[in-house]
């Protein structure tokens, strides 16, 4: 699933866990711009893990540079979006 800007590949495992990989293009951005859009990313699915609206099983979530600048509530929303498509 993608909306453009964040793009979320699943694979159902049939298991219980939420297992979560982060794939950040380097090309046009420093190691510092790949970082911190890695740990809104990061925090962000772990605040709607906590929601329970994560289905069990393995995610690749990827995203471009530009994704570091959405606000994070419209962030979190846009993920959520992406993840209720899985559904």
């Amino acid at each position: 699933m993608s909306d453009g800007e964040i793009r979320i590949r699943f694979r159902l495992d049939g298991g219980d866990q939420v297992r979560v990989a982060y794939a950040i293009s380097s090309r046009g951005s420093t190691a510092v711009g790949r970082n911190r859009l890695r740990r809104r990313l990061r925090a962000a699915l772990a605040d709607l893990d906590r929601r329970d609206a994560i289905p069990s099983g393995d995610y690749v979530v990827s995203a471009v540079r530009r994704t570091a600048e959405i606000p994070f509530p419209d962030l979190i929303g846009r993920i959520l979006k992406l993840l209720e498509k899985i559904r």
